[in-house]
């Protein structure tokens, strides 16, 4: 029988270094849907999609989510600022709302191809120490709680006084 392991070439053992926590959950996730572009709904990536995105490493996708919902809630404010329209809070919620449920849809499958994007460059780049590579850029980073409270300090002051200047 097909499964996601053996369709790209990976070890268990590569596998858990690779995904590190939950490493049975997203295998059995991706094994489910092999042949499918949806890989399962992903409630972590739904109601903490940047947080989640940082924790299993997923940087730039995370910075591309930050950059996005800021320059839509911003295009939203100006917009509804020029109308003299009240109702920007709802369309800014339901904004975010949207993106919580593409990452709830897409979540699993940006994950799998963050992870078989660094299996192949473990195995096109790293002769001598392939483990240490997948260690470093697979698995989860622990330190995001930290991270993730300082910037949603910093990104929550951002917010705030830019709804000040533009109300």
């Amino acid at each position: 029988m097909e499964d996601f392991l053996s369709v790209n070439g990976m070890t268990q053992e590569e596998a858990q270094i690779l995904i590190d926590i939950n490493t049975d959950h997203y295998l059995g996730k991706w094994d489910k849907h092999l042949h499918s572009s949806f890989k399962g709904w992903n409630w972590a990536a739904f109601f903490i999609a940047p947080f989640w995105l940082v924790y299993r490493k997923m940087y730039w996708t995370a910075i591309l989510y930050w950059a996005i919902l800021f320059a839509v809630d911003g295009l939203i404010s100006v917009f509804f600022q020029v109308l003299g329209d009240s109702s920007v809070e709802i369309t800014i919620q339901t904004h975010s709302l949207l993106a919580a449920v593409f990452f709830g849809l897409f979540g699993n499958a940006l994950y799998q191809k963050k992870v078989l994007r660094t299996f192949q460059k473990t195995k096109e780049q790293t002769k001598r120490a392939p483990v240490a590579y997948m260690e470093r850029w697979g698995g989860v980073n622990e330190s995001t709680y930290g991270i993730y409270l300082i910037a949603g300090f910093l990104i929550g002051a951002i917010q705030f006084v830019l709804t000040k200047l533009f109300s």
